[in-house]
């Protein structure tokens, strides 16, 4: 009800977020979609922990896309929105797509307060990698030893730019969002472009591969 209310809203004041959208897809090439039915997502990410929950009550207002023809990626980056009785929670998401990638599952969040403490006591396998991204990041893997392998000196790297960010990857695709957090349009470029940095790392960096 809440949505249907937002959307008669839309058609008689506007919607100033879809037109930040609009303006950021036409200075960088994107396609614009003012709305997108979230069930048609592929599985995959449909099974990622930011999409598990509330899964009748949610909606995407404002999708733009593009195909990274070098890359053989395809870029989404969408507003995914909570209904609840008190409102709505959003939170911007970008999602990356590549056919050649097969993804064990894996999610790695920023750790709280309390783990960065826990930090100076102990350490994860992680700390050879980057004592840094050790310090700020918790890894969860279906596979832990292609993800020692994935995760690379540079990926760590671009890791500690996202700081607040969580990643998510599963078979073909690469989600990359702050949980309950809408981007700004200004740093909207600089998620998407550390978003695609992962991408490259995992798709053609062979540092860490077993002889």
């Amino acid at each position: 009800m809440l949505e249907f209310f937002e959307d008669i809203s839309d058609i008689i004041f506007g919607n100033k977020r879809i037109e930040a959208f609009k303006h950021f897809a036409r200075s960088k090439d994107f396609r614009l979609k003012r709305k997108h039915n979230p069930e048609l997502l592929p599985i995959d990410v449909l099974s990622m922990q930011i999409f598990k929950q509330n899964r009748k009550k949610r909606g995407i207002k404002g999708m733009i896309y593009r195909k990274e023809n070098m890359l053989n990626i395809l870029t989404q980056i969408f507003d995914l929105n909570f209904y609840n009785d008190l409102g709505k929670k959003t939170t911007t998401i970008y999602l990356f797509e590549n056919g050649d990638m097969e993804l064990p599952y894996f999610i790695i969040t920023p750790k709280s307060s309390f783990g960065k403490l826990g930090n100076l006591f102990s350490s994860s396998e992680w700390s050879d990698v980057n004592k840094d991204f050790d310090n700020s990041f918790s890894v969860e893997a279906s596979d832990i030893n292609i993800m020692q392998m994935m995760l690379t000196i540079q990926f760590a790297e671009v890791m500690l730019d996202l700081k607040d960010f969580t990643v998510e990857g599963k078979g073909n695709h690469l989600a990359v969002y702050r949980k309950y957090h809408s981007t700004d349009i200004i740093d909207m470029d600089n998620v998407y472009l550390d978003g695609l940095e992962l991408m490259d790392i995992i798709l053609h960096d062979h540092s860490k591969e077993m002889i």
